[in-house]
């Protein structure tokens, strides 16, 4: 996890090539992001672009998943 909630259950995951460059890196993933859904989380992912090129968009999606119920 690159961010943490607790109290919320709201993950944040950052993601770029470099982690991601393989078929298995790309399935683990996937499955923690599962095994996470399935604790109650909710989880957001973005990608270097997302927070370079739009970090105001990237703030307003995690405002807004903090904000609800």
């Amino acid at each position: 996890m690159d961010a943490l909630w607790k109290r919320e259950r709201l993950v944040v995951e950052l993601d770029s090539r470099r982690f991601y460059g393989d078929a298995f890196a790309l399935e683990a993933d996937s499955e923690k992001t599962r095994y996470l859904r399935s604790l109650g989380y909710k989880v957001l992912r973005f990608t270097w672009l997302d927070v370079t090129e739009r970090p105001e968009w990237v703030a307003a999606c995690i405002r807004e998943a903090l904000s609800a119920d």
